[in-house]
């Protein structure tokens, strides 16, 4: 038995909705789903600024400090050798002279390398 179609709308209820108002729907499901995807992005983006910040300070500024100890160390190195090559006594203390300048330069820039980490607010 057939059912004529009048009574299969009067079956389901349907809301009664213009083509315009399900657009402005769709348009303002639409922003709001980006005003959600924006507010995240803008959240984490913070987190990763936090995050560089605090790998700029704790791991690419003591890369100076390493350069300038591992010139201290060449240079100690070098003088050393001019030490054990010199025949002049007084050539030879003012190379070691030298020496003790170039470890303490390095001893400084240990004890700043090996100092706390800055800390990021």
């Amino acid at each position: 038995m057939a059912t004529s179609p009048s009574t299969d709308l009067e079956e389901t209820p349907e809301v009664d909705m213009k083509l315009a108002t399900k657009l402005i729907a769709a348009f303002f499901s639409v922003a709001m789903i980006a005003v959600v995807v924006g507010a995240v992005g803008l959240v984490n983006m913070a987190r990763i600024s936090a995050a560089d910040t605090n790998l700029y300070k704790n791991a690419t500024l003591p890369l100076a400090q390493i350069s300038r100890i591992n010139q201290g160390y060449q240079r100690f190195r070098l003088n050393v050798s001019k030490i054990t090559d010199e025949t002049i006594l007084d050539n030879a203390k003012a190379e070691a002279a030298k020496c003790n300048n170039y470890m303490q330069t390095i001893r400084t820039n240990l004890d700043a390398f090996c100092s706390p980490p800055i800390a990021v607010s």
